[in-house]
């Protein structure tokens, strides 16, 4: 994935990139800031990058500190079993998502499914929403 975006010269657009060939295009702030201090931005900077890309389109917040890379130069979709487990941290793929990665069911789940220790509580769960 070397100089995808070598033509531009955004430092934003640099920050990215260094972030997705470090991490790929699914990483954490505590991943980001780590690359961003090896490439010489200050905190500040780091903020405005981040706000910078997702108004160009280039990044999408996932949840607060967890950040997917977007873009034509980015082709392909990142697996929805990593956008699941980045999203509860710690986490394990299970229940019908398991049974049908490995082979043990004809069903295709609709949603992926994680089981974590911690108490998770979503919004949807707190309106009554939440799917079962």
């Amino acid at each position: 994935m070397s100089n995808i975006f070598s033509h531009i010269h955004s430092p934003a657009l640099r920050l990215l990139e260094a972030a997705v060939e470090k991490h790929g295009p699914l990483f954490t702030l505590d991943q980001l800031q780590e690359v961003a201090a090896q490439e010489g931005f200050h905190r500040r900077q780091i903020l405005h990058a981040i706000h910078t890309l997702k108004r160009a389109g280039w990044l999408e917040i996932i949840k607060r500190g967890v950040y997917l890379a977007q873009g034509p130069l980015l082709a392909g979709e990142v697996h929805p079993f990593a956008i699941a487990t980045a999203l509860v941290c710690p986490s394990a793929i299970s229940h019908r998502s398991a049974l049908a990665y490995y082979g043990f069911t004809t069903q295709l789940p609709q949603m992926v499914q994680v089981s974590t220790p911690l108490k998770v509580v979503t919004p949807e769960m707190c309106r009554g929403q939440a799917n079962r």
